[in-house]
């Protein structure tokens, strides 16, 4: 009798248990990344600017630690989610280290971009409804990654920053975003909050919306400026934390049932 009843107070207390601080183990990591990025980051600045910048990055492996946790197997637009959001942790904390051995790290977004770029288009093109839509977006991967290159070399962008190449690229990963987003919302008849595709678009949108003014205000201000500079990253940094847990969100949000733009191989 005891064990039932402590086993029901159990229930009850963990059905009382926020959502959000479920799946406790990747906010253990987050968290253990968050404290090393921290004090291994240059003291350029307040601690708690520090703070912020190494939480936006460290953030970044929460969708992939929500579908590390997935039953297998993981829908591939989540998959491929995963491997966006790994990417871009890592390329993050390369930059940084670029940043302290080398000077500049502004070349490295010229390497780093591409492969971003592809995981996210490929991650997408599981979400359209249309299977000519799904072959549009694997195309445009190689395609952006060759105009953006040809843009930055034209404007001589390759190791500075980027403020023609950057606003273009993102603005087509944002359009995408936006279109996946409109188009399957039409689709929908209910439960459109439980979707994953819509809080990662939500996210995406709002990570890339803000980014393309990144590049062209920090090239605006340049050195001169550099209180104002460290503020546009500060703030910037703010918008990805968010950004990231609206796409931990989606992460998170039910598994559809198996259909051909959720969990197909093709």
């Amino acid at each position: 009798m005891p064990t039932v009843v402590s086993a029901q107070f159990t229930a009850k207390l963990t059905g009382r248990i926020p959502t959000v601080l479920r799946g406790w183990r990747g906010w253990a990591v987050v968290a253990a990344v968050w404290v090393v990025l921290t004090a291994l980051m240059p003291r350029v600045a307040p601690l708690h600017y520090l703070a912020l910048l190494a939480l936006a990055v460290a953030t970044q492996l929460l969708p992939t630690l929500a579908v590390y946790d997935l039953p297998r197997p993981v829908p591939r637009a989540r998959y491929w989610i995963a491997v966006w959001s790994l990417i871009f942790f890592a390329s993050d904390v390369l930059q940084r280290g670029i940043s302290e051995w080398m000077g500049s790290n502004l070349w490295f977004y010229s390497v780093a971009n591409p492969f971003e770029d592809a995981a996210l288009l490929m991650a997408y093109s599981y979400w359209q409804v249309r299977p000519v839509m799904r072959l549009a977006f694997r195309t445009a991967i190689p395609l952006l990654a060759i105009v953006t290159l040809a843009i930055a070399i034209y404007y001589g962008e390759v190791n500075t920053f980027k403020a023609i190449s950057s606003p273009f690229r993102l603005l087509l990963l944002t359009t995408a975003s936006a279109f996946t987003l409109i188009v399957r919302t039409a689709g929908e008849q209910d439960r459109i909050w439980d979707r994953d595709w819509l809080w990662t678009s939500l996210g995406v949108i709002l990570y890339y919306a803000a980014y393309v003014v990144v590049d062209p205000v920090s090239r605006a201000l340049g050195s001169e400026n550099l209180e104002l500079l460290k503020l546009v990253y500060v703030v910037k940094a703010a918008v990805d934390v968010v950004a990231y847990l609206m796409v931990w969100k989606g992460m998170r949000c039910p598994v559809e049932p198996l259909s051909p733009y959720t969990s197909a191989p093709s």
